[in-house]
């Protein structure tokens, strides 16, 4: 199965000025969810920060028979998305304004069959996290690993019994040394799945499960 990438041309609009447009890493993590596409068969889809929306609007046409459950801490980011999933007549899409997943804890605690986030993962300053605009989208504090890490942290509840999780990585997040961490403190499968070199970025994506 071949993964489409969504139309988007209401990211050209000022009102969606402070969200994040597709670029390599959005594309790289595109590749890599197709490489399993036909070996999955998720119920509920969660995407954790999904800017655009082309992500979620992607995995939303691969499974039309899936919940997707798309999240953004930035108000414009969760309109783009509704206009994503709308313009690409994607019905199965839900889109939430909320912090990780703070909202939706009782609802997705065990049940997540694939979980993605393209996170922020440039290194920052700790003082640079929190924004609720564009900046949520790159500033990523000590190493990069903000969101990552409070993702990792929590993939034994989210997940299903067979549930997967993809993250983007890039070579600041020190990624074989992450990897190692993810295996033996919290004893998940982990792997790289595609790495991809986008201008001065270093990209991979990583699978992990149970």
């Amino acid at each position: 199965m071949k993964i489409s990438t969504p139309n988007t041309p209401h990211l050209a609009q000022p009102e969606f000025q402070d969200v994040y447009e597709p670029a390599e890493d959005s594309y790289l993590l595109l590749d890599a969810l197709e490489q399993d596409l036909d070996t999955q068969s998720p119920l509920l889809v969660v995407e954790i920060g999904s800017g655009s929306g082309i992500i979620s609007s992607a995995l939303s046409s691969c499974y039309p028979e899936a919940i997707v459950l798309a999240t953004d801490v930035n108000t414009s980011a969760c309109q783009a998305t509704l206009n994503t999933a709308s313009l690409n007549q994607n019905k199965n899409i839900q889109v939430v304004r909320t912090d990780f997943l703070q909202c939706l804890w009782d609802r997705v605690k065990g049940k997540v069959d694939l979980l993605v986030c393209n996170p922020p993962y440039v290194a920052t300053d700790e003082v640079e996290l929190g924004s609720k605009g564009i900046e949520a989208s790159w500033a990523g504090g000590h190493l990069g690993l903000d969101l990552t890490r409070r993702i990792v942290e929590n993939l034994n509840e989210i997940l299903s019994p067979n549930g997967i999780s993809y993250l983007v990585l890039e070579q600041c997040n020190k990624p074989d040394e992450f990897i190692e961490e993810i295996r033996t403190e919290h004893g998940l499968t982990c792997e790289k799945v595609l790495s991809r070199r986008a201008g001065r970025e270093f990209l991979t994506v990583i699978k992990i499960k149970r």
